[in-house]
């Protein structure tokens, strides 16, 4: 970006990991498609507890992305500091190749805890995290679950796509994915 600046060249990137980058009074001729992790967890987190009073927060994670769910707590403290109540918040890795993923619920689910913003690292998983939080008890609307998306760029789960089978329609991991995030909206941070 300082060299770009330089010889007076634009950039945009997807998605850049300097929170500097994008910023006009530091790179004029940069711009971002995707906010920094910081802004998008703080305004997050913001609307979770301040517009929707949800106050009990998990951020359930793969454990590859664990640099993510420190932002997360960091934005949380951040937002503690603020804020009169508290937020109370829990973050929770999980393994695929461990199975410790019905673990992992079964612990959110005996706490207070019924908002779970979600990151996981492959579109696939989506299928499992439904039918283990079904088997955990975690999908009925009547339950007050609450689950999001960290996910900003994967808009798969608004389509519903379905491969027949001599048993009928099957269902697809965007069409769970779906189900688990019922009504959910997509944050955009600009």
């Amino acid at each position: 970006a300082i060299v770009a600046g330089a010889m007076d060249v634009p950039m945009v990137s997807y998605r850049a990991d300097s929170e500097d980058f994008g910023r006009a009074h530091r790179f004029p001729l940069t711009a971002k498609i995707i906010a920094d992790e910081n802004a998008y967890a703080a305004a997050l987190l913001d609307y979770l507890v301040n517009a929707r009073q949800r106050n009990y927060i998990t951020f359930l994670y793969h454990q590859e992305l664990t640099a993510v769910a420190d932002v997360m707590a960091l934005a949380v403290q951040h937002l503690n500091a603020r804020n009169r109540q508290p937020t109370e918040f829990a973050s929770e890795a999980f393994s695929p190749s461990d199975g410790n993923l019905l673990e992992v619920l079964t612990k959110i689910r005996k706490g207070k805890y019924k908002t779970i913003i979600v990151a996981l690292t492959r579109r696939k998983q989506w299928d499992e995290l439904f039918d283990v939080a079904d088997q955990a008890g975690m999908t009925d609307p009547r339950e007050n679950y609450v689950w999001i998306s960290h996910d900003k760029t994967n808009l798969d789960m608004l389509t519903r796509d379905s491969q027949p089978t001599r048993d009928g329609p099957s269902e697809t991991v965007s069409l769970k994915q779906a189900k688990l995030l019922n009504g959910m909206g997509m944050l955009r941070v600009l």
